[in-house]
């Protein structure tokens, strides 16, 4: 099964604009799971949120460009190793 880069894109802005508090939400939820996790997060939470909602955008935006995948989430995987991620 192949996956329409479009439609995924399309998706998430669908989300986007009928909960825009989905990354809010998605921060809410992995802190009432796994409360010990936080203490890792000490930025503001609404700050953190739109971080991710912009991570998740760039991501799509380049579905078809791997090198750009690669160097890009290959980086922000390494500064996530080093927070304790």
């Amino acid at each position: 099964m192949t996956l329409d880069p479009q439609v995924l894109r399309d998706s998430f802005e669908l989300v986007i604009e009928r909960r825009p508090d989905l990354t809010i939400r998605f921060y809410e939820i992995l802190f009432e799971r796994y409360p010990t996790l936080a203490p890792m997060f000490r930025r503001d939470r609404t700050a953190q949120a739109k971080m991710l909602a912009g991570a998740i955008a760039a991501v799509l935006d380049h579905l078809e460009d791997a090198p750009w995948l690669e160097s890009t989430l290959g980086e922000l995987g390494a500064k996530h190793v080093g927070y304790g991620v």
